[in-house]
């Protein structure tokens, strides 16, 4: 079966050659998966700006289907959440006692290592083992491992945070230019932004 694939962003058409095709929605990711004839994949990213449309051979290419706008909300949450999850796993930098920086990664593991640590020096160990990102694993004097933990539960709280108001902001759209505007890392509306800063500033 022949696709037409057309990007809404610069217009650009292509056509394919494909025996599937797994839209987003069904995909529980914001990609839509095209199974090629020749056995490979072509995966468009974000699936919100592609619209894919079978040819029908010796007709007049028909209209693609236009996702509606809740179709496209639905996109953009999986979007902007796997977009948060990535951020917080990738971790934060934290500054020392001494002044040394250095970076601490927050894969699953990571977190479940450093939560150890801080429960550690909390019941009264003078130190704990950890590594930074790149380093060999020493004892942390109980001050570090806290900057650390301190570190890391402010980054992913604000992440969780934001993309928390982001959500807000994508199911409170009106129309689909709205929604395909959002990105993660975008300044918040005003009366969002507030909220936000609210709520972070009554941790410390």
């Amino acid at each position: 079966m022949i696709f037409l694939i057309k990007n809404l962003e610069t217009q650009d058409e292509e056509t394919v050659d494909a025996i599937d095709v797994v839209l987003g929605t069904e995909w529980g990711d914001n990609k839509t998966i095209l199974l090629l004839s020749d056995g490979s994949k072509k995966e468009l990213i974000p699936a919100d700006r592609y619209l894919v449309s079978m040819v029908v051979s010796g007709e007049d290419t028909p209209e693609p289907h236009i996702p509606t706008l809740e179709e496209l909300k639905g996109l953009k949450l999986s979007e902007l959440s796997v977009t948060c999850n990535r951020t917080i796993t990738a971790g934060c930098d934290v500054t020392l006692t001494d002044g040394t920086k250095g970076h601490i990664s927050m894969t699953e593991e990571d977190q479940i290592n450093l939560m150890a640590a801080q429960a550690a020096v909390q019941a009264g160990q003078a130190g704990y083992p950890f590594h930074l990102d790149g380093e060999l694993c020493k004892v942390y004097a109980a001050a570090d491992i806290v900057l650390m933990a301190t570190a890391a539960t402010m980054h992913k709280l604000y992440h969780t945070t934001y993309c928390n108001h982001l959500n807000v902001w994508v199911r409170r759209c009106e129309s689909v230019e709205e929604v395909q505007a959002i990105r993660y890392g975008a300044a918040l509306p005003p009366d969002l932004a507030a909220n936000m800063a609210e709520v972070l500033g009554h941790v410390g």
